[in-house]
């Protein structure tokens, strides 16, 4: 068996765990989108562990796969974002709603990257080469929108709960790592493009692995961020109270 192989299935043992742990402790019924998202990734593995690597056959599995992860990646950021901020609904549903605005202008910023690997490297398909441009830059603008959460929460001293750290440090983590690869596999010769996928297939499997271990079912309850000056975390909660109220009264006035 080779290395790549090795890999492969480590990631799909660590996603059959993930999933089992999550209908263990009814994890699923809280983060659907996420329990989709990786039984997706899952059924992906299997069809391509299946299929001839090289094959026509393998390229559009490849490409319809990731193109629906892509799009189940969002509806877990909203998940993650709603999660964090359920004990402020209003802000929650105003974010649902400017969450297209927010990717687009995320997605302007990773199309920046475009002229990085604009060259086709001789010997890779130029079809492929195109769709990882596009993956990566979906990938990318992903990245920037997780990290737009993650500065929020740090700002504000919001309670949210421990699972939602952990996915939305491991998605984070996952999708840096995709979108440098891609990346990468753009730039450099053919030959090294195996080593480049197995190095984002190990960071994958460490992730998932992760996630496995560290989610807590439904027991888990919302923690704070403790913040050294007490004085300032309140100040900051009060205006995230306020910020939630005004928007609640606007949402009542335009029904």
């Amino acid at each position: 068996m080779s290395f790549s192989q090795a890999i492969s299935d480590l990631n799909l043992a660590a996603s059959f765990l993930l999933l089992m742990r999550m209908a263990a402790s009814r994890l699923f019924r809280v983060y659907p989108l996420l329990t989709a998202f990786i039984a997706i990734d899952s059924l992906f593995s299997i069809c391509s562990a299946l299929i001839p690597i090289r094959s026509n056959v393998y390229g559009y599995i490849y490409m319809g796969g990731t193109s629906v992860e892509l799009f189940l990646s969002i509806g877990v950021v909203m998940e993650i974002f709603s999660g964090a901020l359920v004990e402020h609904p209003a802000l929650a549903k105003f974010g649902s709603r400017t969450v297209g605005y927010v990717l687009v202008g995320a997605g302007v910023i990773a199309a920046a990257t475009l002229g990085f690997d604009e060259t086709i490297p001789k010997g890779q398909s130029i079809i492929l080469h195109r769709f990882f441009r596009a993956e990566r830059t979906v990938d990318f603008g992903v990245v920037l929108f997780l990290a737009g959460i993650g500065i929020f929460l740090l700002w504000f001293p919001v309670r949210m709960k421990k699972n939602i750290a952990y996915v939305l440090g491991g998605f984070g983590i996952y999708y840096t790592a995709r979108s440098a690869g891609l990346l990468v596999i753009n730039v450099i010769v053919p030959g090294y493009q195996r080593a480049v996928d197995n190095v984002m297939l190990g960071v994958s499997f460490l992730c998932i692995l992760a996630m496995a271990w560290l989610l807590e079912g439904e027991q888990d309850q919302p923690v704070r961020i403790v913040r050294r000056n007490s004085i300032a975390a309140e100040h900051l909660t009060t205006q995230l109270q306020e910020v939630n109220s005004a928007l609640a009264r606007l949402s009542r006035k335009n029904i």
